[in-house]
């Protein structure tokens, strides 16, 4: 099963088209950051990335995981600022 760390650690993977730069902004190791993808890969049983000398071209696969994780991502952002909006708005307002 993909996870939500995993899918922003593609994304971020995909933005920046470097594993180092990738890891820089999703603050974690180089190594931490590749092992998630492997896991990915794995999991989906497809290769996502190719792997080139100082850049990275997704494949078919990585371009339609790309999507969906950025939609998914994007929705799950979505759903918790509704979450914390909501929370706002519940309960007691006591104007002084």
């Amino acid at each position: 099963m993909l996870t939500l760390r995993q899918m922003t650690y593609f994304v971020a993977l995909a933005d920046t088209r470097s594993f180092s730069a990738a890891a820089e902004r999703v603050h974690v190791t180089q190594p931490a950051l590749s092992q998630q993808i492997k896991e990915m890969e794995l999991n989906l049983g497809a290769q996502l990335v190719e792997r080139l000398p100082r850049d990275i071209r997704l494949t078919r696969a990585g371009q339609v995981v790309l999507e969906r994780a950025q939609k998914i991502l994007a929705m799950t952002r979505d759903l918790e600022a509704e979450i914390r909006q909501s929370k706002g708005l519940n309960g007691r307002l006591s104007l002084g």
